[in-house]
């Protein structure tokens, strides 16, 4: 977790600042999920601080922690898709 504040830090320098009216952002995304603890620990921490993420999660992940899946916020919305690839 201390990685990746640091990085975020690091980002919010080295941007390019924009117009002082326009919002910066970083968008954090992670792939090939859930893992079990880890994910857990993900999960809480992001949610401690407020900070929203994408989550890409493997078919067969979600079958093995359904749980983390769904705190994850994986209930599709209109937009979004769902595949399945056996591995």
């Amino acid at each position: 977790m201390k990685r990746l504040l640091c990085l975020l830090a690091a980002l919010a320098v080295l941007l390019p600042r924009g117009h002082a009216a326009e919002p910066r952002c970083v968008a954090l995304t992670f792939d090939d999920g859930p893992s079990g603890a880890l994910t857990e620990r993900l999960l809480d921490g992001l949610a401690a601080r407020g900070v929203h993420a994408t989550f890409f999660l493997c078919g067969y992940r979600i079958d093995l922690y359904p749980e983390l899946a769904a705190r994850s916020g994986t209930a599709l919305r209109p937009g979004q898709a769902y595949c399945s690839f056996p591995p």
